[in-house]
């Protein structure tokens, strides 16, 4: 009530007094993360970010507290907040797919296209050397490229949507549901090459990397 109102220093004043008073109330304590990050307020936030989910005797770890935290953090534009947190996370599990997902969400969030591209670009390679199992990397990889394509797509890297684009295909050449889905914006942009698709998804079933861009920079008008 007082938060809506725009008082929020006495708002402030009763959330950290019913924190204190029941510091192990999991309700409580998401009710005051939640609340000092959407007015931010700093520290008071952070701390409860960092250290209460160790003191807690509910059914849920530290770390699912923290990577909740940092998807709140996330949600109202905290996103070097967030961005810290996972961190933290990353450190002890570097793979994990949620906290992966989790980081690159702050850059779209951020409508940072340029820091998601370069992120999951540097992810793929992380995962192109892990200790995962072939179908396991092939699997998350193509889950990164293909939200690479509408970033690049907006950046204007059409040949780098393209190359994704086709990167999926070949890491799955016997669906050809793909071909089917949305493409980069070069397949539905009207010019004078457009025969190239045609070559480019043939080069894809011989699993080529190069031929299916090359016919793109060929078919540039």
């Amino acid at each position: 009530m007082l938060e809506s109102k725009k008082q929020i220093d006495e708002a402030g004043r009763v959330v950290d007094a019913l924190y204190r008073d029941h510091p192990l109330i999991l309700g409580v304590v998401r009710g005051a993360v939640d609340f000092h990050v959407r007015n931010g307020r700093d520290a008071p936030g952070d701390r409860l970010c960092c250290w209460k989910p160790q003191r807690t005797p509910e059914p849920i770890s530290a770390s699912q507290f923290t990577l909740e935290a940092a998807r709140i953090a996330t949600g109202a534009g905290q996103f070097d907040r967030a961005r810290t947190l996972l961190s933290g996370l990353l450190a002890s599990d570097p793979l994990r797919a949620e906290y992966l997902t989790a980081v690159a969400d702050t850059y779209l969030r951020a409508k940072d296209d340029g820091g998601f591209r370069d992120y999951q670009l540097a992810t793929i390679q992380r995962l192109k050397q892990s200790s995962l199992t072939p179908a396991q990397r092939v699997e998350r990889i193509a889950v990164i490229r293909r939200s690479l394509i509408p970033a690049l797509d907006r950046l204007k890297d059409y040949a780098g949507a393209v190359a994704q684009y086709i990167e999926v295909v070949n890491g799955y050449p016997e669906d050809e549901g793909l071909t089917k889905r949305p493409r980069p914006t070069p397949w539905r942009m009207p010019r004078p090459g457009r025969w190239w698709p045609s070559t480019a998804r043939p080069s894809a079933k011989r699993r080529s990397i190069i031929a299916g861009p090359s016919c793109w920079a060929e078919s540039k008008p």
